[in-house]
């Protein structure tokens, strides 16, 4: 996260592992950092597409986290219908995320099965910004 943060792109984390900029030492390229249910107030959306698009956010990192306690499970489909529609139309899915190994700040690395806490099973996904080049012009 922090290495695709550099320079002038963001990278976007929904509906609400905030902790992922805390750990990558990162901010929200938005005003609303959890996209939990009822966090998007009405007549705010303009704003927030706004921000998503001024701050060039280039990545998206989005959890499969059911949402239970709300009544609303999931994102994009039982809550947030209309902004998850705008990321699905706005990024395609690049990969899924998986634990791997984490190199910390004094040089040592982790092994794979450490981070498993930090990012359990299969939870998040990698969504890249669409572009209007072909596949085959990308390299």
């Amino acid at each position: 996260m922090r290495e695709k943060s550099g320079g002038d792109e963001y990278v976007l984390s929904v509906p609400e592992d905030t902790s992922l900029y805390f750990l990558s030492g990162t901010h929200s390229p938005t005003r609303v950092f959890a996209f939990t249910p009822g966090m998007i107030a009405p007549g705010r959306m303009t704003e927030l597409l706004r921000d998503i698009a001024t701050k060039n956010v280039r990545y998206l990192i989005w959890s499969n986290r059911i949402f239970w306690e709300y009544g609303v499970p999931r994102f994009g489909t039982d809550f947030g219908q209309t902004f998850g529609t705008y990321l699905t139309t706005h990024y395609h899915r690049v990969r899924p995320l998986l634990p791997g190994p984490v190199k910390l700040e004094n040089g040592t690395q982790t092994s794979g099965s450490a981070t498993r806490s930090l990012l359990p099973g299969n939870r998040h996904r990698a969504w890249g910004k669409r572009s209007r080049y072909r596949k085959s012009e990308i390299k």
